[in-house]
């Protein structure tokens, strides 16, 4: 029975919005939410790992469209602005829910938007991307980021592979079997280990469908 591997990547991404026109947008807001929900609380985690001497590894994916949003100065100083609005929130929402049951909630929220801002302002520097860097440079995670098209593919993966990465591609895999060939060289020669993620063909329905026309005599898919 052949070996099996399991990569676990945390896949982070967005897709690009910026609207200077408009003092509030909405997809705006989704973003900053992921911040807020996502993001710092992850590098939060990274910190407390690295403060506790745990020496954790993973790797991360950041897109570019996700990274250009986090280096751009105004979407970030509009963020500075929704974590001010969401504690004056809380703080109305203390007094409004006193003695109540949902005290304790209120009180809660306000606390860990406390965090938010304090990480941010303090261990980020007002730079998620260097929070990535930080742990990057320390070698606990991988950070995966790529924006070419689909026939440089392969060339990405022979590079990763040449840096000692295990890579994990999306179809179309390469432009050529020349290239194909070329990947399987450089995984063998570096070691690693590569997946091809062609999640549609690995749906329990696939084998489904797939089944009677294998049975046809039309021959295997």
């Amino acid at each position: 029975m052949s070996n099996g591997y399991w990569m676990l990547v945390l896949h982070s991404h967005l897709p690009f919005v910026k609207h200077p026109e408009y003092s509030y947008f909405l997809e705006e807001h989704w973003f900053y939410e992921a911040i807020s929900e996502t993001y710092i609380p992850m590098l939060q985690y990274m910190k407390r790992m690295e403060d506790e001497d745990i020496n954790f590894r993973f790797a991360v994916s950041v897109t570019p469209p996700l990274a250009e949003m986090m280096s751009d100065e105004m979407l970030m100083g509009r963020y500075e602005k929704h974590l001010v609005k969401m504690l004056e929130l809380a703080e109305k929402e203390i007094k409004r829910t006193k003695g109540t049951c949902f005290e304790h909630l209120a009180i809660m929220y306000k606390e860990r938007f406390e965090g938010l801002r304090d990480f941010y302002y303090g261990f980020l520097n007002k730079s998620l991307i260097s929070g990535y860097k930080h742990f990057l440079e320390r070698g606990n995670i991988d950070v995966i980021t790529c924006a070419t098209p689909d026939h440089w593919h392969a060339l990405v993966a022979i590079m990763a592979f040449q840096a000692g990465k295990d890579v994990y591609g999306e179809k179309p895999l390469s432009y050529s079997p020349v290239e194909g060939r070329a990947m399987l060289q450089n995984m063998q020669r570096y070691n690693r280990v590569f997946q091809l993620g062609m999640p549609k063909k690995q749906l329990h329905r696939s084998e489904i469908f797939r089944a009677p026309v294998d049975q046809s005599g039309f021959g295997s898919t």
